[in-house]
């Protein structure tokens, strides 16, 4: 019976306790041109094939590209705008 009580008790103060909220940001959607998937061929064009053979954007899935871009943009001193744009071109064409 005192476990009872005990554990009930805590559950009562458990519930009363101070509970924290998150705030929820917004991310910007942009939807993507096709002047940005061609923008972002023409950059992968020129950054990624200096350092390593070029790759067709079937060769990977949308998870893939999503992994490996971001660290081989900061490599690169590749800037966030320019990495997004070379993103929506390997997306645009990324194995299902």
């Amino acid at each position: 019976m005192k476990k009872i009580i005990f554990i009930t008790s805590l559950l009562l103060l458990a519930s009363c306790s101070q509970k924290t909220i998150e705030p929820v940001t917004k991310t910007e959607i942009k939807t993507v041109t096709s002047e940005d998937i061609a923008r972002g061929k023409s950059l992968y064009a020129e950054n990624c094939i200096k350092c390593h053979k070029s790759f067709n954007p079937s060769d990977f899935t949308e998870k893939q590209w999503r992994h490996e871009v971001p660290p081989m943009a900061k490599k690169a001193k590749i800037d966030s705008e320019k990495e997004n744009l070379i993103l929506a071109y390997v997306l645009a064409g990324a194995k299902k």
